[in-house]
């Protein structure tokens, strides 16, 4: 099993999307995905 880390959560996709750019700027593989929460959620890293 794979590990990420959660910087996020949010109800505006434009807020996930501005940290995701932000964090990708920073040298970090960052994504966001819209959860069944209805929460868009902000991840980065693939860790064993």
């Amino acid at each position: 099993m794979r590990y990420s880390i959660q910087v996020g959560a949010f109800t505006n996709v434009d807020n996930a999307v501005r940290l995701t750019e932000s964090l990708e700027k920073q040298g970090m593989s960052a994504y966001y995905f819209h959860h069944k929460s209805g929460l868009f959620k902000v991840r980065f890293g693939d860790y064993p």
